[in-house]
């Protein structure tokens, strides 16, 4: 950027300032502020944004970043306009001398005026709820799917099982199970077993039902189920509890420990077949 464009880009700055605070005399500050702190932005920032105010003629100084909208209830309105803010923060960085070192982060957010932004009444709170909800599911089945898909895994109707000497996951169409959500719960649950199999992990597995090998296999199968879904029943926890107990009675909770610590193996696996 040449000296010329310099000192038009702050004669048009400083311009935009002076319209702004003439437009805004009946307010009590122009100081653009954030709506959930109250706190002002730094001096650099409030720059970018008096000049945002005065080009878009907003009624209000105050900001909010995405994620602070959704916890105050507010939706975006149509035709919605972000501008970055930016800021240093200080954090300390331990050395491998056991000494600490300040350094400086530099971050960037995004923030948009109070006025692109509109209530969700109590009505409809349920509502957006439920879409976050079906949103997060759908995301989480097609990493599933994508993983059964990629490692050429048969998929058949069935009860809920996993067999390895077929590499076969059976399972109930999704219409038959009380919710979206029960029905990912149950699928992340098989696929996690699935991952077992000689072509993937090849653990060494005892498949007698009721043996310790295989309920320690159930309990991380369903412990990273319920952690993948975030959504633990009480029949989810009956399930765990009766598998816990053949654990304890073989005196192996060590062992157990240790296949949770492990089954994060599994997860990436998954997860990297994407």
């Amino acid at each position: 950027m040449t000296s010329k464009q310099i000192k038009r880009l702050v004669s048009s700055t400083l311009e935009a300032m002076q319209d702004e605070t003439k437009r805004v005399k009946t307010r009590q500050s122009t100081t653009p502020i954030n709506h959930l702190s109250k706190k002002p932005y730094n001096w650099y920032n409030q720059i970018f944004l008096m000049v945002a105010n005065a080009n878009n003629e907003y009624e209000t100084n105050e900001r909010l970043t995405a994620k602070q909208s959704q916890k105050l209830w507010y939706k975006f309105k149509k035709g919605i306009k972000w501008y970055p803010i930016c800021f240093f923060s200080k954090i300390e960085k331990e050395l491998e001398n056991w000494d600490t070192k300040e350094s400086w982060i530099f971050n960037i957010y995004k923030v948009a005026n109070i006025d692109c932004f509109e209530w969700v009444e109590k009505e409809d709170k349920k509502d957006v709820e439920n879409a976050q909800i079906e949103d997060k599911t759908s995301k989480k089945l097609e990493i599933l799917e994508n993983y059964i898909d990629k490692e050429n895994i048969q998929l058949k109707q069935w009860e809920p099982a996993y067999s390895p000497k077929l590499d076969t996951i059976y399972i109930p169409k999704s219409k038959y199970f009380i919710s979206k959500e029960e029905y990912l719960h149950a699928l992340s649950h098989e696929a996690m077993h699935s991952t077992w199999n000689s072509k993937r992990l090849d653990r060494k597995l005892d498949t007698n039902f009721w043996g310790f090998a295989y309920s320690k296999e159930e309990l991380v199968a369903e412990f990273w189920a319920c952690l993948f879904t975030w959504n633990a029943s009480k029949n989810n926890f009956a399930y765990v509890s009766s598998r816990a107990k053949d654990i304890k009675e073989n005196n192996k909770e060590k062992e157990l420990f240790q296949a949770i610590k492990k089954s994060t193996k599994a997860v990436e696996y998954i997860e990297k077949i994407q």
